[in-house]
């Protein structure tokens, strides 16, 4: 886990600008994950695994089972998922000219609250279905349809599962509030907010603009 963010109380003025602050936050957040991922080995050889052979299937349903963890978000560069304990169901009905793959996953990833700085466990339940047909060269037709070439024997559903859990997780996360409606970050993390939110100069950067719209008859 990455060192928490402690910035003393006395060293709060020095960013009396709100978007200097969040910047400098930004740029620490940046540094932790950049770091961590150059400090894993690389492990593609874990995604063969999610490589799946169909040519000698033979036509129906074919379940398979995958345990998702730090091993499979350590492929990707630049995740924001740093652990993950998810589990993959895969149901894969073979016809003779089409695939479907229908995906299930369940379980939590690691992410960095985007209040406080810290890690949290994010649960996800995801549904995804995608489909495959043949043909002469490889061409998306849709975001659930593609087509692979005739002489293609098997399919590698990494990178999709991988873009699945991506665009399951929310835009903005923060911890959940709690049953009090106080917010779920640490108590040392929401006061060094609450002292900053105090310290903060005003922004008067659009007083001019105000004066003007005012000054209108």
């Amino acid at each position: 886990m990455p060192p928490k963010l402690n910035i003393p109380g006395q060293l709060l003025p020095l960013f009396p600008d709100h978007d200097n602050f969040i910047q400098v936050l930004l740029i620490i957040r940046f540094i932790f994950t950049f770091a961590a991922r150059f400090s894993k080995p690389e492990r593609l050889d874990v995604l063969k695994e999610y490589v799946i052979p169909f040519r000698g299937l033979a036509i129906g349903e074919h379940l398979s089972h995958f345990d998702i963890g730090e091993p499979f978000f350590s492929c990707f560069e630049r995740s924001e998922i740093r652990k993950g304990s998810l589990r993959l169901e895969l149901l894969l009905e073979r016809q003779e000219r089409l695939l479907i793959l229908d995906f299930r996953l369940a379980g939590t990833v690691r992410v960095m609250c985007d209040r406080c700085l810290e890690e949290m466990d994010w649960p996800l339940e995801i549904n995804r279905r995608m489909f495959i047909k043949f043909g002469e060269a490889y061409r998306e037709e849709s975001e659930e349809i593609i087509i692979i070439p005739e002489q293609q024997f098997q399919v590698d559903i990494s990178q999709w599962v991988y873009e699945f859990i991506i665009l399951a997780l929310p835009i903005r996360k923060v911890h959940p509030d709690l049953e009090t409606g106080e917010p779920g970050c640490s108590a040392e993390a929401v006061n060094l907010l609450n002292r900053y939110r105090k310290n903060r100069l005003p922004d008067t950067r659009w007083d001019s603009l105000r004066d003007i719209q005012n000054d209108k008859p």
